[in-house]
């Protein structure tokens, strides 16, 4: 088992080497399954992150496009997480976490700053999802304030 400062940093380092292309590739992929496999018609209100510039996360643009075009009445609120960010106002039915890694239990691994565990912590109808790269399961021991996820989607 990798501690999680190593399995971050390896993880990382492997998601730079992504070319754009992968990552749009990968990103397409992960909207499919989750527009096949989630009925957003039951939401009203979910939170999408906004992936980092350069960071070669899942790119979330292509999900707020379908779900926007497919569910005119879904209020998505998309957010930047900074370790220093005000949490955005109110419940969600859902919230989306990008994951640089996540292990077998649905536990994520971020940056290590702990902001989505806070905001989640106060999102406990939410359904939570991670949205992560097939490759980047790894084994980590989760620490006490980690939130675990109620689904990861990968492109594998």
């Amino acid at each position: 088992m990798k501690p999680k400062s190593l399995a971050r940093q390896s993880l990382l380092q492997k998601r730079t080497q992504l070319s754009l292309q992968q990552v749009r590739l990968t990103s397409q992929q992960i909207t499919q399954k989750l527009l096949q496999t989630i009925d957003f018609a039951q939401f009203s209100r979910i939170h999408l992150y906004t992936p980092l510039a350069g960071g070669n996360e899942v790119d979330t643009t292509m999900l707020q496009y379908e779900l926007t075009i497919r569910y005119p009445e879904l209020q998505v609120i998309m957010g930047s997480p900074r370790p220093q960010a005000a949490f955005p106002k109110g419940d969600f039915d859902a919230v989306f976490t990008p994951c640089v890694g996540f292990n077998r239990d649905g536990f994520r691994l971020g940056f290590g700053n702990g902001w989505y565990d806070r905001f989640l912590l106060g999102q406990p109808q939410a359904l939570k999802i991670g949205l992560a790269y097939a490759w980047s399961k790894v084994d980590f021991a989760p620490e006490p304030h980690d939130i675990p996820l109620d689904m990861i989607l990968t492109d594998g």
